[in-house]
Parts: C-alpha cells; structure tokens; sequence
C-alpha cells in the first residue's frame, strides 16, 4: 500500500506504447497549426530543439494538460503516447 501511494504522488505511471504513424495524423490536426507541419514553430516553440531534451512522461503531461501559453489539447492517454511516439521518432 505505501509503494502504491508513493508511486501515485510521485506521478509514476505506465504510459500506453505509442504508434507513430497515428501520431502524425493527430500532430497534423491537433499541433501543426501552433508548432508547424515540420515542428519549426510558429505561434508555438520550436519542436525540434525541444523533443530531445524532454522524457516521454514530460512530453505527454503538456500534450495532455498543456504548458505556459498552450493549452491542454484534450487528447486521451493512447492519442497522446502516439503523438509523442511520432515526436520522438522525428526529432528526438
């Protein structure tokens, strides 16, 4: 019971396995207005400079809740391991 609290107020979870291919639809209709179709920027940060520095975990918690301007884009937890899982197969 304690290693279960602990691991609930230290955020550990087990993130979905992303697929890729799927995540480049949902970049396309959800991020590429703001981050661009190739992850440059635009209103949003530079995607390409950022993805290698960030774990899978800090990745999806701002797909799914947001950070500093952006806001949280709503996706699921399979939608967004998926967009990660195509971020970081282009640029991390």
């Amino acid at each position: 019971m304690t290693f279960l609290l602990l691991a609930v107020a230290c955020g550990n979870t087990t993130l979905p396995v992303g697929d890729p291919v799927n995540g480049e639809a949902l970049f396309a209709a959800h991020c590429a207005s703001c981050h661009a179709a190739d992850g440059t920027g635009g209103s949003g940060p530079n995607l390409v400079n950022i993805v290698p520095s960030r774990t899978e975990q800090e990745l999806t918690d701002t797909i799914q809740n947001g950070f500093g301007d952006m806001r949280a884009t709503g996706l699921g937890d399979q939608d967004a391991a998926d967009v990660v899982a195509w971020l970081i197969d282009s640029w991390g």
